[in-house]
Formats: C-alpha cells, sequence, structure tokens
C-alpha cells in the first residue's frame, strides 16, 4: 500500500459540504484511479466529522479526461492536439 495526503470534500445527506484533509494507505489496485475529482465514498465518525476515510468497498468514480484537463495542462494540451474519430486507413 502506498499513503497518500487526500484533500477531501465530504457530503453528507441533509447537510453543507466540507473539506477535510486526511493521509491514508490506499490500495495498489485503487491507486491509479485517485485523481483529482474522483469521487469515493467514505467513512465518517459520528462523534467527529473531520474523522474521515475512505470506504475501499464502495465505487470509485473517476472524472473523464475532459474532466481531469481542466486542471491539467499538459493534458489539456495532449487532448487539444488528438484527431477525433482517427483518420480512416
Amino acid at each position: 500500500m502506498t499513503t497518500m495526503k487526500l484533500d477531501i470534500e465530504v457530503t453528507v445527506d441533509g447537510e453543507s459540504p466540507y473539506r477535510v484533509k486526511v493521509k491514508q494507505p490506499i490500495p495498489m489496485m485503487e491507486f491509479t484511479k485517485m485523481v483529482e475529482g474522483s469521487e469515493v465514498g467514505v467513512l465518517v465518525d459520528a462523534n467527529d466529522k473531520k474523522r474521515v476515510e475512505v470506504d475501499w468497498d464502495a465505487a470509485i468514480s473517476e472524472p473523464s479526461l475532459e474532466e481531469r484537463a481542466e486542471n491539467d495542462p499538459m493534458l489539456k494540451s495532449v487532448l487539444d492536439r488528438r484527431i477525433d474519430p482517427p483518420p480512416a486507413t
């Protein structure tokens, strides 16, 4: 496992979203999915809302390449140069 620092926006039903920073081990099989903008399930301590950890049994929703490019100028540059659809051969 690799440990990462995560900046998480937590949304609990009926409450305003809030941000927490956590340092947490990440299973190797999930590591590549953990990019800026990924949505993960979290477990929140009912007595201390700042105590949050990722629920690795929940699905991870990754942002599209286009969404990731909004925060990554290098990726945006690559995507801007691609040809859609590829030329016929």
